[in-house]
């Protein structure tokens, strides 16, 4: 500095201008040690930048920082911003809707067993539900409804309240549809026949726009599949109709016809099914004031036993039969 004639003001800026690059190069070389991997990401977007690149800058800064030349190569923004604000505010945004979303019946279906409900908190207990699809379907869905909504899968998996289970906790399903999981029992002898087709009977029906692709790919010419049907079972000299999983044996040609005809038929199924549940969905939407929607409903029967009772008194056991009754009344409306 003596040689290139400063004053005693002028040296002065130097060594501070000096001594402070010298401070930042080593409180981001410390940094770089005591942060981890994935939050080094910040270090780089401080360190480096366009007028890094603009002098030449980024070979000496990865020297002298210990810092990745190739990370600091590719810095093109100073934001250190985390998304985790903006996934935070969609949450928010859209949890109510999305929470309907899922309690929907065409999306979840209630749990019958008396002891199927979920904790909340110390006081509040709400009954299980459980997702009919997977969660990237219903989010799909849910964007093909809500045009106008920005939704991350992730946001939206987030958004699931724990009393609303994913399929993969059913342990044992009951009081399911007859005509889908016949449609489900066809998709599995396809699989076990060499065809690649999902196991959901919706997906299939949303996924597949010419059956005769499917059935062309099936390679064995002999095919086993299951059935829900009625059956003859006798017991005790009486014979009644019960209801089991029928196995059949049968030629391509022959399940290729009873798998079109399921096809069909499961078709007009969910698109009933679909009507209904957007019937009654715009019903409750659009409920005239004082008008009530009654939904009743079958559960389950109980058994009823006495605190103290003799031997004999197991054989001699009387059941209760529940009811559940919703009512849905609209008390009044704006505008009316």
């Amino acid at each position: 500095m003596k040689h290139a004639s400063l004053s005693q003001v002028q040296q002065s800026k130097v060594r501070r201008h000096l001594l402070v690059g010298n401070v930042f190069l080593e409180e981001v070389r410390e940094s770089k040690q005591s942060i981890s991997y994935t939050k080094r990401n910040i270090l780089h977007r401080l360190a480096a930048g366009k007028i890094a690149k603009k002098y030449r800058c980024i070979r000496s800064l990865s020297r002298l920082t210990g810092l990745s030349r190739n990370h600091l190569g590719r810095v093109n923004s100073k934001s250190v911003i985390s998304n985790n604000f903006h996934r935070l505010r969609e949450v928010r945004i859209f949890k109510q809707k999305v929470i309907e979303f899922m309690e929907r019946d065409d999306n979840s279906r209630t749990m019958p067993g008396k002891s199927d409900f979920t904790k909340i908190n110390h006081h509040t207990k709400v009954t299980t539900r459980v997702l009919t699809d997977y969660l990237s379907n219903l989010h799909q869905k849910y964007l093909s409804e809500n045009h106008e909504v920005k939704l991350s899968l992730a946001s939206f998996s987030r958004i699931r309240p724990k009393h609303i289970r994913k399929t993969a906790f059913i342990s044992r399903s009951t009081c399911l549809c007859t005509r889908h999981q016949n449609m489900a029992l066809f998709l599995k002898a396809i699989q076990r026949s060499g065809a690649s087709v999902p196991s959901n009977p919706e997906s299939f029906l949303r996924e597949v726009t010419d059956l005769r692709q499917i059935t062309e790919s099936i390679t064995e010419e002999e095919i086993t599949f299951g059935q829900w049907k009625r059956v003859p079972f006798e017991e005790k000299g009486k014979t009644k109709m019960v209801m089991k999983i029928v196995e059949e044996k049968v030629i391509k040609a022959e399940f290729v016809s009873k798998l079109t005809s399921q096809f069909e038929d499961f078709k007009a199924h969910v698109s009933w099914m679909k009507r209904q549940y957007s019937e009654i969905q715009s019903l409750k939407e659009h409920l005239p004031k004082n008008d009530v929607i009654i939904h009743m409903d079958f559960a389950e029967n109980y058994n009823c036993k006495s605190v103290e009772e003799i031997q004999s008194a197991y054989w001699n056991q009387t059941s209760v039969t529940l009811h559940p009754v919703v009512n849905l009344l609209r008390i009044g409306r704006k505008g009316s």
